[in-house]
């Protein structure tokens, strides 16, 4: 027996906790979100939307969305006692949340509702969103409001959610939109109002269609890995690291988003076997990744008819090796691989070109490691 077990008195919660992550690691958001499109990179939104990578959130920053969650619904129940406040949460349309769904349906949002009858301005309808935020930002949010009056609090506050105010107007026909912000069991709360910006949500619609569209990563937001917002993204072992993306059907060099489909479901085409699929796919054995994800030189790609089996790709140690699929005849004398090979062997560090000195290190030792291995 393992004293330690008995010592242990978290063993329920730390097992409850894993699940927890499992759940959520799970979910993946299969748009471009108009909670997001605030963002400054362009390049992260692109992966994501991409699927490039499984994003692991901590327990710590599931159970706050999930607090968030739970605090619209405190705080729409608490709006409903003040007379002549009229809140809509569900879209009488479709008994369902208020969804806006553009570019195919590859760009989408969920407002928490509309409302009209709020007293600093009885008769607009107003688009309705609530925030849980921790104590600090709570604060901030007060001092510009007092600073700056709270038409520009939300601009000067948060760009990100600015921008979804601005979106979800745009997209609901709205010129106003009311904020609700809480502490986390909303024992503070306060409001701010904002006017739409025309040209803003305009070039924020522009702005993802751009990215929805792009068959490459977007220019990086800094070229420096520790500046502190490429510190904090959860796509840079992509984005610097010379990381393989996950293999799936996003990250296929046949395939690419339907941005005409006037069902808005968010389809997509793949033009090797003239089909359409949703969210991640099912990868089959004729993958082969988008050529402009892979942190290799793209040399030759097959020319033999039709679409290609294979795409070769160059190292800086001068060798090269062929990303190849089912249908690819074999290659003499070559280091021929398949998507999942290429992933689950990181044949990928073979090719770091970080300045980081921790990582440079790690890749030597890894390198070692694959050649015992007979991996290279």
């Amino acid at each position: 027996m393992n004293i330690e077990d008995y010592l242990n008195n978290n063993m329920t919660l730390d097992k409850m906790s894993e699940e927890i992550v499992k759940k959520e690691t799970q979910r993946k958001r299969n748009y471009l979100g108009m909670s997001e499109i605030g963002e400054d990179c362009w390049r992260m939104l692109w992966y994501r939307f991409r699927n490039v990578l499984t994003e692991h959130l901590t327990i710590q920053s599931i159970l706050a969305i999930s607090d968030g969650y739970k605090q619209e619904d405190i705080t729409a129940e608490r709006l409903r006692l003040v007379k002549g406040i009229d809140l809509d949460t569900v879209d009488p349309n479709t008994g369902e949340q208020f969804a806006y769904k553009f570019i195919g349906g590859h760009f989408c949002g969920h407002s928490d509702g509309i409302i009209k009858g709020i007293l600093e301005a009885p008769k607009t309808w107003h688009v309705w969103e609530n925030k849980a935020v921790n104590e600090k930002k709570f604060k901030k949010l007060l001092d510009l409001i007092l600073s700056e009056g709270e038409k520009k609090a939300l601009e000067l506050w948060d760009e990100v959610y600015y921008a979804q105010s601005q979106v979800y107007m745009d997209s609901a026909k709205l010129t106003r939109h009311y904020l609700t912000v809480s502490t986390p069991g909303g024992r503070r709360y306060t409001s701010c109002r904002t006017e739409l910006n025309v040209k803003h949500a305009i070039s924020l619609k522009a702005k993802a269609e751009s990215i929805i569209k792009a068959d490459r990563p977007p220019k990086r937001m800094s070229e420096n890995r520790s500046f502190y917002k490429c510190g904090w993204c959860r796509t840079k072992e992509i984005c610097f690291d010379n990381k393989v993306p996950d293999v799936n059907c996003r990250t296929c060099a046949f395939s690419e988003p339907d941005t005409t489909d006037k069902t808005m479901t968010g389809q997509w085409n793949c033009l090797r076997k003239d089909i359409k699929f949703t969210g991640s796919g099912k990868t089959c054995n004729e993958h082969l990744f988008l050529n402009t994800l892979m942190p290799f030189k793209t040399i030759d790609a097959d020319k033999g008819g039709g679409a290609p089996n294979w795409i070769k790709y160059g190292l800086d140690t001068g060798d090269s090796f062929y990303n190849v699929n089912s249908k690819a005849k074999k290659i003499p004398s070559s280091t021929c691989l398949t998507s999942p090979e290429i992933y689950d062997k990181e044949f990928f560090e073979l090719c770091f070109k970080s300045d980081n000195n921790k990582v440079k290190e790690l890749q030597e030792d890894k390198t070692i490691t694959k050649k015992l291995k007979g991996v290279i």
